[in-house]
């Protein structure tokens, strides 16, 4: 007797649990891919973001060199450095969710 639910048949079952397995084995690997695409773009835009700083060091001072070790700065002085640094990167990145993720309807 067919199956009224399945009018395909028993003979075509073992074909679609085979195809449902493989859909079932490409949706587990969906979060290991997400991520890893998370990944790749927030070191993208790190490095962007670096590329940006430095270069801006280097227009205002031709030497400027960026593998200067901070051991031997004054107290206090990588501190503010750093800080001054996060400032930048807070002022880029808000620039960048305005015109990025800005809506682009009009009324």
């Amino acid at each position: 007797m067919e199956c009224p639910v399945m009018p395909y048949g028993s003979s075509t079952l073992g074909g679609l649990a085979t195809k449902v397995d493989v859909l079932a084995k490409g949706i587990m690997e969906v979060p290991g891919e997400v991520d890893k695409v998370s990944k790749d773009s927030s070191y993208d835009l790190a490095r962007q973001v670096m590329s940006l700083i430095l270069a801006s060091y280097q227009a205002r001072d031709p030497g400027f060199n960026p593998y200067v070790p901070t051991d031997d700065f004054p107290e206090g002085m990588e501190e503010d450095a750093r800080r001054c640094v996060a400032d930048a990167i807070e002022a880029i990145m808000d620039f960048l969710i305005i015109h990025t993720f800005a809506p682009t309807w009009t009324q």
